[in-house]
């Protein structure tokens, strides 16, 4: 089984046709593959039952910076603008940096906030930039060294 990360992203771009094409994707499930397609041998796991194999999941790590496509049942989109939409989501062991690195290629804005509860980890990424910290257990010591928006937005010290 593995662990959740949960993920707040606001993308945007100046043509609204490419959040219109985040918004189809995300409701069809294919939000990554849409805009960062995998590789062949990366979009179908090797094993029957769809297991997959450490060196599997390791290679689509590198590339998306998460093991599995963000399925339709565990994103919400909500649209700010034209040009500008919210996504919340779950994405398996991680956010999906690399990812989130590609749209940022592609023209996109990206602001992104996420915590993993389970492995106590958090962070953001914006403009090709990521910070990640390590949780402690110990609400002083996040209102001190957590960002206040990240700690407010994901909600960490209702976790912790």
């Amino acid at each position: 089984m593995p662990n959740w990360c949960n993920n707040y992203a606001v993308l945007s771009h100046t043509d609204s046709a490419q959040i219109d094409r985040v918004e189809a994707a995300a409701a069809e499930g294919q939000l990554m593959t849409e805009f960062f397609p995998c590789q062949a041998g990366l979009l179908e796991a090797p094993l029957p039952g769809g297991d997959m194999t450490p060196a599997y999941r390791d290679r689509r790590m590198e590339y998306w910076g998460v093991s599995l496509e963000i399925a339709s049942e565990d994103i919400s989109t909500y649209r700010e603008s034209p040009t500008s939409i919210n996504l919340i989501f779950f994405s398996v062991w991680s956010a999906p940096l690399a990812f989130y690195a590609a749209l940022e290629t592609l023209g996109f804005g990206v602001r992104a906030n996420y915590f993993e509860p389970s492995t106590q980890f958090c962070g953001q990424f914006e403009r090709n930039q990521h910070t990640r910290f390590h949780i402690k257990e110990d609400p002083e010591w996040l209102e001190i060294n957590i960002p206040s928006d990240l700690l407010d937005e994901m909600n960490i010290l209702n976790h912790c």
